[in-house]
Order: C-alpha cells, then sequence, then structure tokens
C-alpha cells in the first residue's frame, strides 16, 4: 500500500490539531481533496511499508542515492546535518536572520556562529541572495568549519549555490543547503535546479 493510499483508508474526519484548516476549511476550493493529506498526525499503524516506498520514489525523482523523511520537519534536516559536520569549537557561518534552527543546530554542535549579513531589495522589502563574493570574504581568515545557505529563501530568492559550492571546496568548508522551500524543483524545468543534484554537498 502506497501513503497516499495508507492515508486515504486511515484518515481522520474530524481534527482539533493543526493545520489550522483541519480539513475543511479550503483556501483554493478546487484544490480540497489535497488538504487531506496535510496532517499533523494521523491514525495509520505499521507504516512502514508505505514509507519505504514513498521514500524509494523520492529517491528517483530526486536523484539522490537514499532518502529519509524527516520527522521534525527541516529543522531536524539542518540540526543532523551541522552535528555530522561540526565539532566542538568550531566555527559556522550562517545569515544572522535565518530560521531559528540554524542557530540551535550550531549550539547543540557547541560550534561557535560567525554571522553574516544581506542586503535588503527595496523595490520588495525582502533580502538577497548569499552571493559567492559574501561567503569567501568570511573563509578566506576565519577557520570556517561550515557554511549554512537559505536557498531558496521563504520569499523565493535563490542563490547561486553552485558558485558558492566552489569557495566552500577552495576553503574546505562543509556546505549546508536549507531547500526547505525548494522541495517542488524537480517537477519543472522552469524552476531552478535542486542544490541535491550538486554532489558531495549535503541538503
Amino acid at each position: 500500500m502506497s501513503l497516499v493510499n495508507l492515508l486515504k483508508k486511515t484518515c481522520r474526519k474530524t481534527l482539533f490539531t493543526t493545520p489550522s484548516h483541519a480539513q475543511g476549511f479550503f483556501i483554493f476550493h478546487k484544490l480540497r481533496n489535497f488538504y487531506k493529506y496535510d496532517i499533523s498526525e494521523t491514525e495509520a499503524h505499521d507504516p512502514e511499508t508505505a514509507l519505504s516506498k514513498a521514500e524509494s520514489k523520492a529517491t528517483k525523482i530526486y536523484g539522490t542515492k537514499s532518502t529519509s523523511f524527516l520527522t521534525n520537519g527541516s529543522t531536524s534536516g539542518i540540526i543532523g546535518a551541522v552535528l555530522s559536520c561540526v565539532n566542538s569549537g568550531e566555527k559556522v557561518l550562517l545569515w544572522k536572520n535565518a530560521h531559528p534552527c540554524h542557530l540551535n543546530a550550531v549550539k547543540l554542535a557547541g560550534g561557535i556562529p560567525v554571522f553574516y549579513d544581506l542586503e535588503k531589495i527595496e523595490e520588495w522589502d525582502i533580502y538577497d541572495k548569499t552571493t559567492p563574493e559574501i561567503i569567501e570574504k568570511y573563509l578566506k581568515d576565519r577557520g570556517i568549519k561550515a557554511v549554512l545557505v537559505t536557498s531558496p529563501s521563504y520569499e523565493g530568492i535563490v542563490s547561486p549555490i553552485r558558485e558558492i559550492k566552489k569557495v566552500c571546496e577552495k576553503y574546505g568548508a562543509y556546505l549546508i543547503v536549507d531547500e526547505a522551500h525548494g522541495a517542488l524543483y524537480p517537477f519543472s524545468e522552469n524552476l531552478p535546479k535542486s542544490s541535491v543534484r550538486l554532489r558531495r554537498q549535503l541538503q
């Protein structure tokens, strides 16, 4: 049984938890059936087979060696990535306005956060992309062990990850990309390429 079929079979009719639409309030009525799969809890028992099949499909879609779904969203993935790359006392470069899990991950690893800032696009009042020049400025002489970059941002701003990766390799720093808002990239040629396509890099 697939994960979708499992959710169809076991989905609750009434929810008193998040998400707030509770499968009954539809922002886009034409997509109302999709809301039924947006749940935080389910009565699905013994879902291992369905999850394994779904992860195998995701592996093919994203072109990865393997795929593991996260039980606590992207936050747990970021924390796991930082813990696997950073030892106590090592420096990690991150954007000062990044998701709180970035800083929390560094703290959990016992690392030392080094913050960089981004300029704003005044017309839209949103932050601009992270550039290779910004990253290299900090990697030159600060002994950075890992770099955390958010791309795309919450507003859809995409950073040049391929070029940033080259800078990180030049200085021997790990590159961790928070691509939580880019999960849809492999589904259209009109969208940017997912950073997961770049080898020897955590995404």
